[in-house]
């Protein structure tokens, strides 16, 4: 006899379920894995409260891994549109990125974690 699945059982709307890996699918076909279950799984806190420094899996290769994701995303779309309005956009996504956020981001960083961080930018490039 097979379980049965109730309502309760079943994702709501917009709710993400369960891919391959455990990586929850989002969209049609994209298995996409939240930041905070990378931190989560690696025992870190994305809250103000942190403590911790990622230096491990994504945060290995790159400062800003969701950035670069995202940076990447927006190429694909890019490519796949092939718009003059979309390409020209590109160059303006990323001097928002890197001046909006990013520097803003390093300067709270080395507030907050001091030597540990100062290290960590030397070890780890900002973009790839």
């Amino acid at each position: 006899m097979s379980p049965t699945v109730t309502a309760r059982d079943r994702p709501r709307h917009g709710q993400a379920q369960a891919g391959p890996a455990g990586f929850p699918v989002t969209g049609v076909f994209e298995p996409v894995k939240r930041p905070e279950d990378i931190f989560a799984s690696i025992g870190g806190n994305t809250g103000p409260s942190s403590v911790t420094i990622f230096s491990d899996g994504p945060y290995a290769g790159t400062r800003n891994p969701i950035y670069v994701a995202m940076l990447l995303i927006y190429a694909g779309i890019v490519v796949v549109v092939n718009a003059p309005a979309v390409v020209a956009l590109m160059p303006v996504l990323f001097a928002v990125l890197h001046f909006g956020v990013v520097l803003r981001e390093e300067d709270y960083l080395e507030c907050k974690f001091g030597d540990a961080y100062l290290a960590y930018k030397l070890a780890v490039p900002r973009w790839l």
